[in-house]
């Protein structure tokens, strides 16, 4: 086997192994996804208390937010600032039961607006925790494609496919039958 065969092969392999990559690559992207379930609320003493489960994998971390809604009125969001305690904000990991207090007569001293008020926590994927990116793995990727595309084209044939053994090659072209009397 030629060095030409041989970087041939290796081409062709670091090709299959881009294409192979990218599903896994893509999939690593989309895995992260993080669910907000079990919502409770309770209101007391000008304190609300806001239960919920965060799901999600072991390296998933996310941005929490708490957000009041008024039923009556579906324009109405109301992102709490002042007196917002617990789970809530960037770095939030997974975990049964997280807890936020709000203490929202420092917001709203009057008391709560009218209306079927209730709460949604909203969850934001955050990147890994690891503090790496997909860069390296799609710049590893190109590169691997790159490389056996170079390789591909530089050590591709040029010109006609020529047997160097005839013996070893197609056999010989059967006799066609002649037609006479015409």
């Amino acid at each position: 086997m030629t060095n030409t065969h041989v970087l041939r092969i290796v081409s062709w392999i670091l090709i299959a192994l881009f294409v192979l990559e990218l599903p896994s690559v893509g999939t690593a992207a989309t895995m992260g996804g993080v669910k907000v379930m079990n919502v409770n609320a309770d209101l007391r003493d000008g304190v609300a208390v806001v239960t919920y489960d965060l799901i999600g994998g072991p390296s998933d971390t996310c941005n929490v937010a708490l957000v009041m809604m008024n039923a009556e009125d579906l324009g109405f969001q109301y992102v709490p600032t002042h007196g917002v305690l617990g789970a809530v904000g960037p770095g939030q990991i997974p975990g049964i039961d997280k807890k936020i207090t709000w203490d929202f007569q420092q917001e709203f001293p009057d008391g709560l607006p009218d209306g079927q008020l209730y709460f949604v926590i909203r969850a934001e994927d955050l990147p890994a925790r690891s503090g790496g990116s997909n860069f390296w793995w799609y710049a590893g990727g190109a590169g691997a494609i790159g490389a056996g595309v170079v390789l591909y084209l530089l050590l591709g044939k040029k010109g006609p496919v020529i047997i160097e053994n005839p013996d070893r090659g197609f056999p010989a072209e059967p006799q066609r039958p002649s037609v006479t009397g015409y």
